[in-house]
């Protein structure tokens, strides 16, 4: 057909109006709970400090204890001391309490013969700790034995055995002791104040760019304790967070967040290996304006071949939303045979936009013409709608992700790499692999919603209640 004439004729400026531009009808999808773990230490040798102060220098004395073995029959004087401070490390998720004694004195027979001894031995104290739904504390202390050489004495061709004697002793001591030790544990390694300043530290915002202003905000939900777990000297509690984690733009969200909910069973998705394992969803979003001004820049001068005696220059792309649709808006000229570039025109495709993850760039095949712009076309120019021509608008529509999807990688990994949360919690994250999903759009451009998973350290402050010294300290006792 004669296309001397401007093609459309319609709408303001004899311009095609096009589909008018919507907000989506549907809002974006709800955000996916991601999940991180942080691990909350106990070193071990500062819970020996407290321990070391209830157990006194001397745990146990006899004199004159009746001894019988056969015939022989001899009294006992005993005294058991310690020979060491306490030391304490980890096993299995446990503390393990090491207190080293000598135990000496002398075996008398009635006859005045006597032979005296000395040795030594080490209890072996081992302390469950626990928290129930309140996230308390809870100990429990239970201790054996372990001799360097057992006390054996021989007299008048009988061999007495006082290990017996001493063991038996020292474990009505321990029964005596453990309660004081597990009572002062649980008043002094209190984790539930520790893991609400976790909580509490959490809903601080973390800056991951600062022009334009973007914002790292996580909005914790629920918490559970993973098992202790022993590193070295260090008890490790996993304290498990899930939580909605966001990328927000523009000024830095509200610090608001409820109380620590009750402490519930260990969901299965942060079983297993999930001590450093953390995943977090974030958005990666072109905005129309941007993505303008990529196609304008790639597209702009550029000749589409139509035929022998048709070709087109594309002179500006633009997109929008309308509704739940993707509008390209394209404005042209269309050169016959060997005239100029005389004809302008404006077209109008629609399509869904989907994720290209072979090329990481945004694409829509489905384009075509939409309604209006099919019956203009029809009346001047039916050489458009050649399957050639719309395939060529097609492939040079694609909005390239990679260099955004490097950028946003590299600034969560910014953002987590010994970033300080709140005053007590340090996180330090290696992002292994980033996964991008679902695409939709929104009221002012397109967004791809991307998994980012890797794994995560966190180094909390030790214990404040452990390192303070004041009254309320257990005396030692005999």
């Amino acid at each position: 057909k004669d296309i001397s004439e401007p093609i459309f004729r319609q709408g303001k400026g004899g311009k095609q109006a096009g589909p008018p531009p919507l907000p989506p009808t549907a809002d974006a999808p709800a955000p996916v709970l991601s999940s991180l773990v942080l691990p909350v230490a106990i070193p071990a040798d500062e819970i020996g400090e407290l321990v070391d102060e209830v157990i006194p220098q001397r745990l146990y004395a006899t004199e004159g204890r009746p001894l019988r073995r056969g015939v022989v029959r001899a009294r006992l004087d005993l005294v058991v001391r310690r020979r060491g401070a306490v030391r304490i490390d980890t096993r299995e998720g446990q503390l393990v309490t090491h207190l080293p004694l000598r135990a000496e004195g002398r075996l008398r027979l009635v006859r005045g013969v006597s032979r005296p001894f000395e040795t030594t031995f080490t209890v072996h104290a081992v302390t469950d700790l626990t928290l129930d739904s309140t996230w308390a504390t809870q100990a429990r202390t239970r201790g054996a034995f372990t001799w360097r050489e057992k006390p054996v004495l021989s007299i008048l061709g009988f061999d007495i055995d006082v290990s017996g004697h001493a063991e038996r002793a020292m474990e009505q001591q321990l029964a005596r002791l453990a309660p004081r030790i597990d009572a002062l544990i649980e008043d002094r390694v209190d984790l539930r104040s520790r893991v609400e300043r976790l909580w509490e530290s959490l809903a601080a915002p973390v800056a991951v760019r600062r022009e334009p202003p973007v914002w790292l905000a996580v909005r914790p939900v629920d918490a559970f304790a993973l098992p202790p777990e022993s590193r070295g000297d260090t008890l490790v509690y996993g304290l498990g967070v899930r939580a909605f984690v966001e990328t927000l733009l523009g000024e830095p969200p509200p610090h608001a967040l409820g109380p620590l909910p009750p402490l519930r069973a260990l969901p299965d998705s942060l079983a297993g290996d999930a001590l450093h394992a953390f995943q977090i969803h974030f958005p990666v979003s072109i905005p129309y304006g941007d993505a303008n001004r990529l196609l304008t820049d790639a597209l702009a001068g550029r000749d589409l071949p139509v035929h022998d005696d048709v070709a087109l220059r594309l002179d500006g792309v633009a997109l929008y939303g309308s509704a739940d649709t993707l509008v390209a808006r394209i404005d042209f000229r269309a050169r016959l045979a060997e005239d100029r570039f005389r004809t302008r025109g404006r077209i109008f495709l629609t399509g869904t936009p989907t994720y290209d993850p072979s090329a990481r760039s945004i694409r829509v095949d489905g384009f075509d013409y939409d309604v209006h712009s099919q019956h203009a076309l029809a009346e001047a120019a039916d050489w458009f709608f050649r399957n050639d021509v719309l395939a060529q608008v097609r492939g040079r529509l694609v909005l390239p992700l990679a260099d955004r999807l490097a950028d946003a990688q590299a600034r969560l990994q910014e953002a987590l790499t010994a970033r300080a949360v709140g005053r007590h919690i340090l996180l330090d994250a290696r992002i292994d692999t980033i996964a991008p999903g679902r695409l939709y759009l929104v009221e002012d451009g397109i967004t791809l919603d991307v998994t980012a998973r890797g794994r995560l350290t966190a180094r909390v402050q030790a214990l404040d209640a452990i390192g303070r010294r004041d009254s309320t300290r257990a005396p030692a006792g005999g």
